[in-house]
């Protein structure tokens, strides 16, 4: 299938980034709910968790908003918490919670954006 994901991909499971290593882990998720938006009338799985502009299939994220509009989060320092749709897929309400990818990128800086 097709996937957007490259060696540029804001994952850090991707073997290149230690979760002892994130400078600001309460800011960056570890993991949460997520699928794919297909062009079916439901989403499909997917274990990849990816923000606005990354993914498979589709660009606008794998953030699934399956709790009446929530995602559940799992941040890099164990905490979590929810998560409100901002935008991608209304009808599947699979998407993106911030537009930018900060929550992603460990290395984030304003203008890596």
């Amino acid at each position: 299938f097709s996937s957007t994901i490259s060696a540029t991909d804001y994952s850090i499971s991707n073997g290149r980034t230690a979760p002892e290593a994130i400078r600001t882990p309460s800011e960056i998720v570890m993991f949460g709910d997520c699928a794919m938006a297909t062009t079916g009338s439901t989403p499909t799985g997917t274990a990849l968790l990816t923000p606005n502009g990354v993914g498979m299939m589709t660009t606008y994220g794998t953030v699934h908003f399956r709790h009446s509009g929530l995602a559940n989060i799992a941040w890099a320092d164990g905490h979590c918490d929810t998560k409100k749709f901002v935008g991608g897929n209304n009808a599947l309400k699979v998407g993106y919670f911030d537009t930018t990818t900060r929550p992603f990128d460990p290395n984030y800086t304003e203008t890596s954006n």
